[in-house]
């Protein structure tokens, strides 16, 4: 008799170490999945906050690109195509053209394409220009065809910033600003 108590005790034992180990299993599968999911949510931010820097340059860029060329606002436009692509969530595939006064500023392979984002460049409410983002290839959809909201903001912040260095800058040599904006109320 002893013995059967003995076996049927180790027996319940052995079911509890089980039940105790099945729960553990369950805690760490429950464990590795959360894991997982902060892995995939880490780099999910880390490319947000990626994306973030690229058009925090892209602002940094345009105001050293003011300073540095001042009244020379055919420099500044140029200088704002070449850093828009690299600014855009697929620079390898992303090309830009500002259209100002009837003058074009191309980055390098420019090619017009249905996936287009635009933003008018207003000088006292008048469109005197306009920045165009191209992507060459289709991309996946998002906010704004393949354009993140981001980018929309991006794009409209650059425009809004050159319509203003417009009213203070000249647009060739030979013009003044007076000239500028007595051009634009006239039109």
């Amino acid at each position: 008799m002893p013995q059967a108590i003995h076996v049927k005790r180790r027996h319940e034992d052995l079911n509890n170490d089980l039940k105790s180990l099945r729960r553990r299993v369950a805690r760490l599968e429950k464990e590795k999945h959360l894991q997982t999911a902060i892995e995939k949510e880490k780099t999910t931010i880390e490319h947000s906050l990626h994306e973030r820097v690229k058009e925090l340059n892209c602002l940094y860029g345009l105001a050293e690109l003011m300073e540095r060329y001042g009244s020379s606002i055919h420099h500044i436009l140029q200088g704002l195509t070449d850093l828009i692509p690299i600014s855009w969530q697929y620079p390898e595939i992303t090309c830009t053209r500002i259209l100002f006064e009837g003058t074009e500023y191309k980055s390098s392979a420019f090619k017009t394409t249905r996936w287009r984002q635009v933003a008018d460049i207003r000088v006292l409410k008048k469109k005197v220009g306009a920045i165009e983002v191209y992507y060459l290839r289709k991309m996946p959809s998002l906010d704004e065809g393949p354009f993140s909201k981001e980018e929309r903001l991006l794009i409209n912040s650059l425009a809004w910033r050159l319509g203003n260095c417009l009213l203070y800058t000249s647009p060739s040599p030979r013009d003044s600003t007076l000239d500028l904006v007595c051009r634009l109320l006239l039109e």
